[in-house]
């Protein structure tokens, strides 16, 4: 199967003492700051514009073929010096250069700004088949595949991305989905497999899995002609590398659910577990290409899941322990 995808990063970024943007020294109206946050994009867009990578500042919504930088008002600003930021990428094609275009993009804000981490940041993946439209029949494998995986999905994501408001499990937005759940003993997951068997348009499914859009998979574009399936799980990125993790595990898992053999699995008791997810997972990313995409977050049940801040900051302290390491044999070797 081939798929296009493009990725929406909601961060907050700081200048660096070293960056010069002409702005409103200390701005004391929300049109001040507006004036400041507008300068500070435009910024980054001619950044981005001098590495060859088309982009638009002056639309109000992307148009799936430039890099597309805007205000998003859900994301926290604490203080004057804060500029939340949504970077939207084209729709890439998987064997285009997008992973090239990636590090460029975190390249330029490393550069020139400090990233704060916030939990009112995350990551949405948008996913389309490339050759078609999502149809009733290869989107309800898709859906068995999120509610057989739904509880092993949330161990891969960082505590405060499980059951957010604006990424909810599917199941849980459900009523009735919630009461054909399997969770009393002697019940499987038949019911709720004939239950998305039973639906026979493209609305019934959306209105059965995504009743809003603010689930982990949002289902409400595919009612349009190229509509893509939105993965909203994941945290806010801070490395163009955990970037390209959750792109290739969205795509991954897609592609896992067109080998499911979901006539097993519907006479499971229990939930597909992380390890089982894992199993399926590698399979489908070396079909698409992506096998050295994936990082260790997906790696044992056992495991504490780690997120980007967690990983950051462990580096940081073992850099600085090398440092220290090398001061010290430094000052031993000194006569």
């Amino acid at each position: 199967m081939s798929y296009k995808f493009g990725i929406e990063i909601e961060t907050i970024i700081k200048l660096k003492p070293s960056t010069h943007i002409d702005l409103i020294d200390v701005p004391t109206t929300a049109r001040d700051k507006d004036h400041n946050r507008a300068a500070v994009h435009r910024f980054v867009a001619e950044r981005l514009g001098e590495e060859s990578l088309g982009v638009i500042t002056s639309h109000r919504e992307s148009d799936g073929k430039h890099w597309f930088i805007i205000y998003d008002e859900s994301v926290n600003e604490a203080d004057e010096n804060m500029y939340a930021t949504e970077i939207v990428s084209p729709a890439f094609p998987l064997n285009s250069n997008w992973q090239k275009e990636l590090s460029l993009v975190f390249q330029i804000l490393d550069t020139y700004f400090t990233t704060v981490k916030d939990a009112s940041c995350g990551t949405h993946v948008h996913i389309s088949r490339a050759d078609s439209d999502f149809s009733i029949v290869n989107t309800k494998p898709i859906l068995k595949a999120c509610i057989y995986f739904q509880e092993a999905i949330e161990k891969c994501l960082p505590v405060y991305r499980r059951n957010a408001n604006w990424c909810c499990p599917n199941v849980e937005m459900s009523e009735e989905l919630t009461e054909l759940y399997p969770r009393e003993s002697g019940q499987s997951f038949k019911r709720i497999f004939d239950r998305v068997d039973a639906t026979t348009t493209m609305e019934d499914i959306v209105s059965l899995f995504s009743p809003s859009r603010h689930a982990t998979w949002n289902l409400r574009n595919i009612l349009y002609q190229r509509g893509t399936i939105e993965f909203r799980a994941p945290p806010q990125v801070l490395t163009a590398r955990s970037t390209i993790h959750w792109i290739a595990f969205a795509v991954a898992f897609l592609e896992l659910s067109t080998t499911c053999s979901f006539s097993r699995k519907e006479q499971a008791s229990e939930p597909g577990t992380l390890l089982e997810l894992r199993a399926g997972i590698m399979p489908a990313l070396n079909s698409l290409g992506l096998s050295s995409a994936i990082s260790s977050l997906l790696v044992s049940e056992d495991d504490p899941r780690m997120d980007d801040y967690d990983a950051i900051e462990i580096l940081a302290k073992k850099r600085q322990k090398k440092e220290q390491r090398g001061l010290i044999q430094a000052l031993a070797s000194k006569p």
